[in-house]
């Protein structure tokens, strides 16, 4: 007597690896690796579709964070002159890079060195300086082998004169309107400067500080638009401090 044929819920079961998930399989590191190419939104939505996914997001070697070009007028209303609990116009990029940074930092055991971290603001104000501060600490230290970074601090037309600042550092005479706006430029941390594996550079819309001695071994690509001038020096001396530089871009740089 021929035995009954089974369910095709048990020969599901006995041929799952018709429908088994086997992207979930990887390493967390490959899966990390792929996390990289996508958009940093996207892969966070990716990071929660399991419990299995929640550590990937960690492996992930490159965080980017934009926001759009844009007048701001209207959110100066909205979250600062009108608002009962003011708040940084930006507040939706700091709360994301601050998430990223911080997911990785919960599972510090497990996370890759980051290569890439890039973020642009619409346009920095002081108040974010702390937030950047942050940033920038954290990242120098979880770089390992080479990083890049793309930093950012306003979104603005290279050829508007208005968006560059063409005031200098050393004049006698300097008025206090001067004196206000470096205080409203971020002023890049030194030990950036002597961070050995920085490959790559691209810096925009604030003022560099080097340290008394600038040292770069590794960095090939260096992109510097619309700083705060010194007359030129401390571009001169960054330079100098990077022996294996290959490709240099100066934007609005005044003399």
């Amino acid at each position: 007597m021929a035995s009954p044929s089974p369910s095709p819920q048990k020969k599901r079961k006995g041929t799952s690896s018709g429908s088994r998930d086997r992207l979930s399989d990887l390493p967390d590191a490959l899966l990390g690796h792929v996390l990289s190419f996508l958009p940093k939104k996207e892969a966070g939505r990716a990071a929660g579709l399991s419990r299995r996914w929640r550590d990937v997001f960690c492996n992930v070697h490159a965080v980017s964070f934009g926001e759009r070009p844009g007048a701001r007028a209207t959110d100066w209303t909205t979250f600062y002159h009108e608002a009962e609990e003011k708040k940084s116009c930006s507040a939706a990029l700091l709360d994301d890079v601050c998430s990223t940074l911080l997911c990785r930092r919960r599972s510090a055991e497990h996370h890759v060195p980051l290569r890439s971290f890039r973020f642009a603001f619409n346009r920095c104000h002081h108040w974010n300086f702390v937030h950047v501060d942050q940033w920038l600490s954290y990242v120098l230290r979880h770089g390992n082998q080479e990083l890049h970074l793309d930093l950012c601090f306003k979104i603005a037309p290279i050829c508007d004169d208005k968006a560059v600042d063409s005031g200098t550092d050393n004049t006698d005479d300097e008025d206090e309107s001067s004196k206000l706006r470096r205080r409203w430029v971020y002023v890049l941390p030194k030990r950036l400067f002597t961070c050995r594996v920085v490959r790559t550079l691209c810096v925009a819309y604030c003022r560099l500080k080097l340290p008394a001695a600038v040292n770069l071994p590794l960095h090939e690509t260096l992109s510097i638009t619309a700083p705060h001038s010194d007359g030129g020096r401390s571009i001169q001396r960054l330079i100098s401090g990077c022996p294996r530089l290959v490709n240099l871009t100066l934007e609005a740089v005044h003399r």
